[in-house]
Parts: C-alpha cells; sequence; structure tokens
C-alpha cells in the first residue's frame, strides 16, 4: 500500500506542473496580447484635426511660408519684399517688414530642413542668409503683469513675438530672426530668374538661372583677415551654359541634389538637362532625359524629399512622379530613374512642399486640394480641402499640422499621421 505521504507529495506535483503549464500558457498568450496591443496601433489611419483659417489678402503669390515649432507664429515673404508675421492663434498680422528695401529679391530659395535661404535680384546678385525663429525664456520678473497670468498652453503677443506658458510653467519668448549677407555677383548682370541652394559640410552652393540664358553653380568661399578677423565671402561660380551654340530648352525650375553633386535644369515640357558636379571645375552634362513621357501636359510645379535625392515632379493634369538617381550597374553614373507615379487629382498641381523631418511631400492643386504622400511608399496618406489655391505650403516641423498660403487666406490644418511608414506592403513585401 502506497504510503500517504507519497500520495500527497504526487498530489502537489501534479497541481505544481499543472499550474505552471497553465501559467507558461497563460504567460505566453500576454505576450501575445502584448504584442497585438502595441503593433495594432501601428495600421491606425491618419486623421485630420481642427482647422484655423485667417484673412490674409495678397496682390502677389508668396515666395515662401514658414513656422515655429509650436505653431504659434507664420511668417510670409511676398514677391514684392514684404515680409509679414501672424500670431496664428488669433491671426492677428503681429508685424509687416519690407526687410529687402525698394528692390525685391526676383527669385528665392529656401532651405528644406534648415533656416537656410538664397535670394536673387534683378541686377544678377545673390545674397545669403537665414529666416527663421528664435527661441528665449523670461523669468517672471522680465514680463507685464498681463503675461504673468498666462496659464500652461496659453500665449501671448509681446515685443513683436509670442510668448507662451509651457508645460513645466515657463515663459517662452519666441521672435522671427532674419539675417542677409551683402550682395554678392553670380557671374552675370542679368536678373536672376530661378535659384535653388544646398548646405553641406563643405559649404553653400547655389544653382542659378538668370534672363541672358546662363545657368551657372556657385559655391561660397571666405576669407579671413587675420589682421582684422573680419570674414569676407564670396562667389566661385562654374558655367553649365553650352558653348557649341546649341539652343537649350528655358528652365521653369533649377534644382540640386543630393550635396550639389547633381544639378538639374527642368523645362516646361517636362525636359531634364542632369549635369554632374563632383568635379566643379570641370561639370559634365550627365543626360537628357524627359520627365513627363506619359503625358503632354506641362510641368507645372518641382520640388525634392528631404535630402534631396528624390525629385519631385508635378504637372498640369494634375500627375505628380518622383525619380530618383540610381546606377543601372557598379561602375555605372547614377541616372533619373523613375521610382512612382502618386494618386494626383484632375487639376494642375500648384505646389509641392517636403516634411522638414521624414520622406513625407504635401502637394497643393489649383481646387485647394492638398494630399500628403509617403515618397518612399508613393502611397497617398491623407488629403485636406482648402478654400483656394496654395501659392504657398509647408508641413510643420514636428508633421502635426499643414499650413497653406493662397491670394486671400492663412490656412492650418491639424494632423495625426500615427506611424506612416508602418503598412503591410512596407513590412511584409521586399
Amino acid at each position: 500500500q502506497t504510503r500517504r505521504s507519497v500520495r500527497v507529495t504526487e498530489t502537489i506535483a501534479r497541481c505544481a506542473i499543472t499550474a505552471g503549464g497553465v501559467g507558461t500558457i497563460l504567460a505566453v498568450s500576454m505576450i501575445f496580447v502584448f504584442l497585438v496591443w502595441v503593433v495594432v496601433p501601428l495600421f491606425d489611419s491618419p486623421q485630420t484635426g481642427h482647422d484655423e483659417r485667417f484673412d490674409a489678402p495678397s496682390d502677389l503669390p508668396p515666395f515662401h511660408v514658414g513656422v515655429d515649432e509650436e505653431r504659434l507664429l507664420a511668417w510670409t515673404l511676398h514677391r514684392d519684399g514684404k515680409l509679414e508675421l501672424h500670431d496664428l492663434t488669433t491671426g492677428e498680422r503681429i508685424d509687416s517688414s519690407e526687410p529687402f528695401g525698394d528692390v525685391p529679391p526676383s527669385a528665392a530659395s529656401f532651405g528644406l530642413t534648415d533656416d537656410s535661404a538664397v535670394f536673387g535680384f534683378s541686377d544678377g546678385t545673390a545674397r545669403i542668409g537665414r529666416i527663421g525663429f528664435t527661441t528665449s525664456f523670461l523669468t517672471e520678473e522680465e514680463v507685464p503683469d498681463r503675461l504673468r497670468g498666462l496659464v500652461i498652453g496659453a500665449s501671448a503677443v509681446h515685443e513683436g513675438g509670442v510668448v507662451d506658458r509651457t508645460a513645466i510653467g515657463q515663459l517662452r519668448r519666441t521672435t522671427l530672426d532674419i539675417e542677409f549677407g551683402e550682395a554678392m555677383g553670380t557671374g552675370d548682370q542679368s536678373a536672376v530668374v530661378h535659384v535653388d541652394h544646398v548646405v553641406a559640410p563643405s559649404g553653400l552652393s547655389l544653382v542659378t538661372y538668370q534672363e541672358s540664358g546662363a545657368l551657372r553653380v556657385s559655391r561660397e568661399r571666405q576669407r579671413r583677415n587675420l589682421l582684422t578677423g573680419e570674414v569676407k565671402t564670396s562667389l566661385k561660380h562654374t558655367d553649365l551654359t553650352a558653348n557649341d551654340g546649341t539652343e537649350r530648352p528655358v528652365p521653369v525650375a533649377v534644382g540640386m541634389g543630393g550635396l550639389g553633386q547633381h544639378v538639374y535644369s527642368i523645362a516646361e515640357d517636362g525636359h531634364t538637362e542632369h549635369w554632374d558636379l563632383r568635379d566643379f571645375a570641370a561639370p559634365r552634362l550627365f543626360e537628357e532625359i524627359d520627365l513627363t513621357p506619359s503625358v503632354e501636359a506641362s510641368v507645372s510645379a518641382v520640388g525634392f524629399v528631404a535630402g534631396r535625392q528624390t525629385l519631385v515632379i508635378g504637372s498640369e493634369d494634375g500627375q505628380v512622379s518622383t525619380w530618383f538617381p540610381a546606377r543601372a550597374e557598379a561602375d555605372g553614373e547614377p541616372l533619373l530613374r523613375h521610382v512612382y507615379d502618386l494618386e494626383g487629382a484632375p487639376e494642375p498641381v500648384a505646389y509641392i512642399a517636403p516634411s522638414p523631418r521624414s520622406r513625407m511631400i504635401a502637394v497643393g492643386f489649383e481646387s485647394g486640394l492638398v494630399r500628403l504622400y509617403q515618397a518612399s511608399l508613393g502611397e497617398d496618406i491623407l488629403s485636406v480641402q482648402g478654400e483656394e489655391p496654395a501659392r504657398a505650403l509647408l508641413i510643420a516641423p514636428k508633421e502635426d499640422a499643414i499650413l497653406a498660403r493662397g491670394a486671400g487666406q492663412l490656412t492650418s490644418w491639424e494632423v495625426d499621421l500615427k506611424y506612416r511608414e508602418a503598412t503591410v506592403r512596407a513590412l511584409f513585401r521586399p
């Protein structure tokens, strides 16, 4: 007869094994539930939130629009040289100035991921500078009584900028900062029609197309006076204009790709010259390619994805395509290759704007429609509808809003993009 102690031990062992097995199953199940709980939100659809529309009439289309990270201030530079600053919480115009005096720029280029800017003028000169926001923190003693009562999240206009109360109770002041260098010659005295630039570790490079037909690339060169310490900036030029007498198409846009090693001159019919600037002293024409081969419509907008490797082309029939320089062979040249045809709209493309922090782009159409795309995947993310065409378009620095400036309105849409890169196609397809 089995002893009682043995039976008790067997019972305890059986219960322990059963509990261990059930516990293991529950632990694995909880891990599965946790993984589902973490992964499922990755596939949530992007959403649009509150939108703000402010009256901001303008006689001329703007060059560019900018906004600070907290979306408190927005600036607009118009083609007549007037710079306006608006409070985005109320729509109030805080300031209006003419930083270029009586001579407005004839062309302008703005950094995709920084505050750099280059301006071309009718006398053939260029000025390098920046337009951006500066943040500082104030003590309670430094502000008037009306600002001391600001609650967390509230803001108020103060001395040409905005002061807001942060989440930890600090008073933060945001102001617009404008800096420009002296005018520098581009190698031609005719008006600058188009300009683009890139800031690389080696310095700033810019490409200009001028009224005379000259296509030039210039690089910033700085020299320091050893006696006075003064730094003088000038431009070193290389000419891309054909010297064989061949008549080149007139571009509607010029662009610099990568770190300045690629230069594009894009004509209205899509005919594009792709130049190699790896050897600055001896530029080479890589290729001539049609960037609208499947349509008869002309090019209406040109832009880059952040990083300046992917070129984005918009046409008058509403098509949007992306192009990328790639080598067909290991020792081949990096020639432009068609990547995606994005879902467009049945009206002309008006403006293309990149995100400053990802591979996303915003495209505005003549009907006021604005679409966001994930350029790496060629997928439409979301759409918003404006009341007028966007003449300048911007994705906010934190990718939490879209800003559009039209002829009569300044519009801001709040967006929640979720995890836009996490799609079934991106995760499970090669």
